[in-house]
């Protein structure tokens, strides 16, 4: 989505999300023990967490990180599907799994003893710290032909794109857009006008299927789901897929639980009204 600088005014900056993320971290207490085997809930974050990224090692974050973001990745499925997207049990068991299987501090790297070329640098606070950094992507630009040091930072945590200027001995930021994920910029002239646009790469909602399956594929689906688990509901139709999607087709956001039942009973072109022990 482009972004015309003559409408963002004003520039301020903000270089905030590369110097909190280790300091910010707040000490949890040791989830409680898990009820099932380490196979089983291995077997479960695959489940809940494997269908939008790869499941992380417990190596690579310290014990004190994974309860607040294993609590945050849940927060945000809840978010995404409008109900309790892993159970409180299997939440509870992840967590304990992590935490258990953690280090307690991750190893320090090895100190490169070749002779500075006499560059020394010293970490700073630029802005506010963040609870838990997502920082997606930062890049240097510079919008203007006199334009400070500037960087743009997709923020994941906060759904923004931020600008980050230097003012004199300061740093300021100012959030250009309300972005949903972003995760990549590039400043280039986008409409060809002799002025730089932003055009940023927004992930969007997950998962995005959209059109990718035909209504047949959909339909197939939607009938295993129907009969299994005991069940003996009629097939669905691929009239009824193409039916609901147009009527659906302006929708942009995740259904949720209570949406879904609203319209459960409804049905739709004849056989897919409800069965026994289906809907």
């Amino acid at each position: 989505m482009p972004i015309p600088l003559r409408s963002l005014g004003r520039w301020f900056v903000a270089f905030s999300l590369l110097t909190g993320s280790a300091s910010s971290v707040v000490a949890q207490p040791a989830p409680a023990a898990p009820t099932r085997t380490a196979e089983e809930i291995t077997a479960l974050a695959q489940q809940y967490c494997g269908g939008c990224h790869n499941v992380p090692s417990p190596n690579i974050l310290p014990k004190r990180s994974w309860p607040a973001l294993i609590r945050t990745m849940a927060d945000i499925g809840k978010q995404r599907t409008g109900r309790e997207y892993i159970p409180a049990d299997v939440l509870r068991d992840i967590t304990a799994l992590y935490y258990g299987s953690s280090p307690t501090e991750l190893p320090t790297l090895p100190f490169d003893e070749v002779a500075s070329p006499g560059r020394t640098f010293v970490r700073r606070e630029l802005a506010a710290l963040s609870t838990n950094p997502t920082i997606l992507n930062i890049s240097a630009t510079k919008l203007r032909a006199r334009s400070p040091r500037q960087f743009l930072v997709c923020d994941g945590e906060l759904g923004k794109l931020q600008l980050l200027e230097q003012s004199g001995k300061k740093w300021k930021e100012k959030t250009l857009a309300d972005i949903t994920i972003p995760i990549h910029t590039q400043v280039i002239d986008f409409d060809a006008d002799g002025d730089l646009d932003i055009v940023v790469a927004d992930l969007g909602l997950m998962p995005p299927v959209g059109a990718t399956y035909s209504d047949d594929q959909i339909a197939a689906v939607l009938t295993f789901v129907r009969r299994s688990w005991g069940t003996t509901a009629p097939p669905v139709d691929s009239m009824s897929v193409l039916e609901v999607r147009g009527l659906t087709k302006a929708r942009n956001k995740p259904w949720t639980d209570d949406e879904l039942k609203q319209v459960g009973g409804r049905g739709g072109r004849g056989n897919a009204g409800r069965g026994r022990g289906g809907q």
